[in-house]
Formats: structure tokens, sequence, C-alpha cells
């Protein structure tokens, strides 16, 4: 557990920050001017049985959008959000796997003061899922041709990962499987889910969310073309794995 990082603790539920050092498209990437170092929250419940008392929650463990250099100011208010959003859930029913996915959108946006600023800001969201694709050579020829696409929009693509036998990962660190789930560490993952960001950042342009993923579906049409993926489905090649 990171006690640099604010953590918040209700009951029997704690919900804390940790930094993976996980990127825009996997392992963050120092020599990358554009990526970015993103946080992700780890929740946990009262276990006296446990080494140190806390169990980690089953699917509850998610990366977001807050940057590792988020200010604890906006940490605390996300620590909060979480909590209110997950803590009946988890003492009743022992999980919140579908709420902590919908969590893992947040971003420093969603807590800090609306602009005030005649230029809007644009907010950090999801706007299309564009297919799967396999974890090789391909991701990254893909990653590099969409940003050099994406140049100077704001938008970029950022990849989750999916893994299609989670046990096979259990080692004897990490007895438990609160790791082990759709958006882990890409290093887990068997296969790639990619899709279309906006940075939270980024002022608005005149760059459409729908001319963005147009640009963005041209790349994957040549890749599906290719026999390279990026199918709304996971192909079987893919599952196989």
């Amino acid at each position: 557990m990171n006690t640099k990082l604010p953590s918040l603790t209700r009951g029997d539920i704690k919900v804390e920050w940790t930094n993976l050092n996980e990127g825009v498209n996997g392992d963050y990437d120092e020599s990358d001017p554009n990526d970015v170092k993103f946080l992700r929250f780890d929740i946990y419940k009262w276990n006296s049985d446990a080494d140190d008392g806390w169990e980690a929650v089953d699917d509850a463990s998610y990366c977001t959008h807050l940057p590792a250099d988020t200010s604890e100011e906006i940490l605390k208010k996300a620590l909060e959000h979480i909590m209110n959003i997950v803590y009946d859930p988890i003492l009743t029913d022992g999980s919140a796997k579908r709420l902590c996915e919908r969590l893992s959108w947040i971003a420093p946006n969603d807590f800090a003061p609306k602009p005030t600023a005649s230029k809007p800001v644009a907010k950090n969201y999801c706007s299309d899922f564009l297919g799967h694709i396999s974890k090789d050579d391909t991701t990254k020829s893909f990653v590099a041709d969409v940003r050099k696409i994406l140049r100077g929009t704001g938008y970029y693509v950022r990849l989750r990962g999916n893994n299609t036998n989670r046990k096979q990962f259990v080692s004897a660190n990490e007895p438990s499987h609160s790791y082990l789930r759709m958006g882990l560490p890409l290093k887990y993952a068997t296969y790639l889910r990619a899709y279309l960001y906006i940075r939270g950042d980024h002022p608005m342009t005149n760059v459409t969310r729908e001319f963005a993923k147009g640009m963005v579906e041209a790349v994957c049409r040549v890749y599906r073309m290719q026999g390279k993926t990026l199918n709304s489905t996971v192909p079987s090649k893919l599952k196989g794995a």
C-alpha cells in the first residue's frame, strides 16, 4: 500500500490510491511526451484473519483517468465519491464490480470547480469502443498510426486489458484475484480493447467527436482488411491466446 497517497476508511471499508506506473497505453513511457501516468484505486474490507487486517475486495481495483500528479484535494474528493458509491453494495453483496467499472472513468474535471474562462475545457470521456486487438507488434503499430492522425486534436486512443484465464496469473505474493480483471495492467492481458478518449485538460477544438472517431475508424478498417482484428466481438484466435 502506498502511504504517500491519501486513503479513506469508513467502518469496515477502505479505499486507497496506488501507483502501478500505468500510462495511456500500458506501462508509463517516460520517453513519450504524450504519455500520462494514471492512478488506480483499490478497495479493501476488514478481515481479522487477514495478515494486516485488510483483505482486497474482488473486482474492486481499477485504473482511473486521474494523473499521478493530481492534487491531494481532488484525490480526497474522488475517494469520498468512490466510497459513497461502493460502501453499501460491498457491505450488502460483498462486491461492486459494475460500479467500479464505471468509476474507472473518473477524471480530475469531475471534482474540480467548473471553469469560468470563456474557452471551455473538454471533459475526459470515452468516445467509443473501437474494437479488440491482439497484444503484439500489431498493437504498437496501431497506436503509432492513430497518434499520427490525432496529434494536436486533444484525442487519443487508450487500451484496456482483457484476460481469458485470470487464474493463471495468481502468484504466491498476490493470492487474491483483486488485480486480475478487465482494466488490469496490460502486462497481464491476453488481448486488448481500444477506446477513443479526449484529454480532460485539453481546450476544446473544432475537432468534433464524430470527426475524430471517423479518422480513427479509417485506420481500423485498414487493420480489419489485413486480418489484424479490431472487431467488436472477440475473435476466436484472441480468445485462445
